[in-house]
Order: structure tokens, then C-alpha cells, then sequence
């Protein structure tokens, strides 16, 4: 599967973006020992690593699930001229919702990329991060179409899913 152009020279330019911020210089802290291990960072969750791999998944909809580490490896792109976009709090977890817009249906989709899968989709993603630990799940419909870069495989179906499990 070929990238539109316009898809890569805005990752492109994202990533340059964040290569050249530079923190501002800071003055050195003095903390005694039990600050310093309070504010110790926690070790990151476990995180799969099935989507580390450079790949292409392209759907009508694209629904996406997993647990409390997810939103650390996803970015979804939010255009609310074309797009409307719903976050609220359901008995499942944290549900996130980007549309597009009736009127621009086919011509502004949603993307998002999850670690190195780049998500176009034609209608909608929807987001649901879990509090447990559960499997990451991308469920795609509607002429869906993944294609790995490295290993050139693809795999295209009306529904398609992706699974990765954590590390245990």
C-alpha cells in the first residue's frame, strides 16, 4: 500500500517539529532522599510490541481498544472543521470519537497512527482505553486493507483485526 504523500510529508513534518524542541535549561534541584524517590517516575506499562513494525491500515471505520498505556502510543488528528471529535467517560472506560463530517464524507478521513501503524479511516475511530489489562484490539470495517512495509504482507477483507498482547 502506498502512503499519499500528503499523509507522509505531514509525519514528516511532525517529526522534524519534534526533533529541534530543545527544553529550556533548568537550575539544578536539590531533593532529599525521600523526594527524590517520591517523585520518581513509575516503570512504563507493559506495552505489545505487534504494532512496532512500519504498516498501513485503511477502513471505513477503525475501532481501537486497549488498556491504560494506549493513549501514551496513540495520536489521533483532529481537523473540527471537518471533523467532530467526543470523548466521555463509559462503564468500559475512556471512549474516544473523531467523525467526519457528513458533508465531507470521502474527502477529509481521520487519521491517527498507533506506535508505527498509520490509520486512515473514511468515516471514524473510536477509541475505548480499558482500566484493565487487556489485549490491544484494532477492529477495521468496510473494505479494509492493511499492509505491512517491511515484509510487504497485506491482508484485505470487509472486517479485519489486529491483535497485540503485552508482555507479561
Amino acid at each position: 500500500m502506498n502512503v499519499p504523500m500528503r499523509t507522509r510529508t505531514t509525519l514528516l513534518a511532525c517529526a522534524a517539529l519534534a526533533a529541534c524542541a530543545t527544553p529550556a535549561p533548568r537550575a539544578p534541584a536539590r531533593a532529599t532522599a525521600a523526594e527524590s524517590t517520591a517523585a520518581e517516575a513509575p516503570p512504563p506499562a507493559p506495552w505489545t510490541d505487534a504494532f512496532m513494525q512500519e504498516a498501513g491500515l485503511v477502513a471505513a471505520e477503525v475501532r481501537i481498544e486497549g488498556p491504560p498505556a494506549l493513549r501514551e502510543h496513540l495520536a489521533i488528528g483532529q481537523d473540527p472543521e471537518h471533523h467532530t471529535y467526543s470523548v466521555k467517560t463509559v462503564p468500559d472506560g475512556l471512549r474516544q470519537e473523531t467523525r467526519v463530517r457528513p458533508e465531507f464524507a470521502g474527502d477529509y478521513p481521520v487519521r491517527c497512527q498507533i506506535d508505527n501503524l498509520s490509520v486512515l479511516a473514511e468515516r471514524a475511530v473510536i477509541v475505548l482505553e480499558r482500566p484493565a489489562d487487556v489485549p490491544v484490539r484494532i477492529s477495521a470495517s468496510g473494505d479494509a486493507f492493511w499492509h505491512d512495509v517491511q515484509t510487504g504482507e497485506e491482508r484485505r477483507g470487509e472486517n479485519l483485526e489486529l491483535r497485540g498482547d503485552a508482555p507479561r
